[in-house]
């Protein structure tokens, strides 16, 4: 709820005005309709109640950190700090919106050390490259012994896959892989190859797809 509350109040005009300034119009037409295209049925939150829903949340965030811990959970950063971090990144990203931070002073101090953590070492690579490394690789062996039935779909059914919230695009191919908080679908791309496409449980649906 922090982003799909984050993400609106970020781009409120003059955050997107910010965030896109030297993109042509065209770009910017586009990126929306992606997004709504994303989004699917969620409509999107109002300008008024995302500013006032930011304001909730900071106040939680500054409350929480008002005894002195650096990290929302206490002594050692968290999953929770960065699923929090994220989101007032991309308000950081708006500009001129990114002055509510004014009035949380906790939470600024907070965000730096966030901040400080850095992105690691990481080599780019582009879609094609990646494509390249499925097509030339083999994956691992599946096997039905280590396989839960939990949908009375058995090893090799064909299914679809789909996120339960947004980017709901189903994927389809042979279910070969069911474990307590995983599943894996194998399929074949005229480009990649054989591959298996692992989703965590939560936040996805199986389906038997249609033949």
């Amino acid at each position: 709820t922090l982003f799909w509350t984050a993400i609106p109040y970020a781009l409120q005009p003059e955050g997107a005005a910010h965030m896109f300034s030297g993109q042509p119009a065209e770009a910017l037409k586009a990126f929306r309709e992606d997004r709504a295209a994303f989004r699917s049925n969620i409509p999107p939150m109002r300008p008024a109640e995302s500013i006032q829903g930011m304001k909730i949340y900071l106040g939680q965030l500054e409350a929480m950190l008002h005894d002195g811990r650096a990290w929302l959970l206490g002594a050692a950063a968290s999953i929770a700090d960065f699923s929090v971090y994220h989101c007032l990144w991309f308000i950081h990203r708006g500009g001129p919106v990114a002055a509510i931070f004014d009035n949380y002073p906790q939470v600024q101090g907070w965000y730096a050390r966030m901040k400080a953590i850095g992105h690691g070492v990481s080599e780019p690579m582009d879609s094609a490259a990646a494509i390249n490394i499925a097509a030339s690789s083999k994956h691992a062996p599946v096997s039905a012994e280590e396989f839960l039935d939990t949908h009375r779909l058995p090893f090799g059914s064909r299914v679809s896959v789909a996120a339960t919230d947004y980017g709901t695009d189903p994927m389809v191919g042979e279910l070969v892989i069911s474990r307590p908080e995983e599943i894996g679908v194998r399929r074949t791309d005229p480009r990649a190859g054989t591959v298996v496409v692992h989703f965590p449980r939560l936040g996805f649906e199986v389906r038997k797809a249609e033949q």
